[in-house]
């Protein structure tokens, strides 16, 4: 069975609807659906970098506000299951304490690990000897297939741009088709 593991925000977890939610609390601002494109938040909203900061922060602390996507729980789960192994969840979260209260909310039933990193996780990648690792950022997912590993990239509307594809990094549109995607990969064995 391949090694894979996880991102966490927008890959499992849908902040993007939290995010909102907080913005219009603590700004009284709808955000546009452009703050999500390239996630450049504070240029869609003129707000300073600070404040979108604050906001994040905010909307990860609650941990009942956000949501997992549709498929990501049973998908991560199955994993669990059909490997007995540790899965794996490697973020660039910096908020530790409210991370694993959430994964203990949504996942209390899976053994997890997760690798906290600031910049790029190709080397924790590697020396976890990751062989698949699912992605919602562009440009982490073509950093990260161009290093040979493969990527799976979840369609969502901020990474519509950009992708030159490769061998290594395929567009799915949500997690059945994750799921179905694995299951071949596993049958070529």
């Amino acid at each position: 069975m391949k090694r894979i593991a996880f991102d966490i925000d927008g890959t499992i977890i849908n902040l993007q609807d939290s995010l909102t939610h907080y913005f219009k609390k603590m700004y009284d601002i709808t955000l546009p659906a452009e703050a999500f494109s390239r996630w450049s938040i504070e240029e869609a909203t003129n707000i300073p970098y600070e404040q979108v900061l604050a906001c994040v922060n905010v909307c990860i602390a609650d941990i009942y506000r956000q949501t997992i996507y549709p498929g990501a729980r049973g998908f991560i789960v199955d994993c669990f299951k059909s490997t007995g192994k540790e899965v794996l969840f490697i973020t660039n979260r910096w908020d530790k304490l409210n991370t694993y209260k959430l994964l203990d909310r949504l996942f209390y039933d899976v053994n997890y690990g997760v690798i906290f990193v600031e910049g790029s996780k190709i080397d924790v990648l590697k020396k976890k000897k990751v062989d698949i690792y699912i992605e919602d950022r562009i440009e982490n997912a073509e950093e990260i297939s161009n290093a040979g590993i493969f990527t799976i990239l979840l369609e969502r509307s901020w990474n519509q741009f950009g992708s030159k594809g490769s061998d290594k990094l395929v567009r799915v549109k949500d997690w059945f088709k994750l799921g179905e995607i694995y299951k071949e990969m596993e049958n070529k064995k």
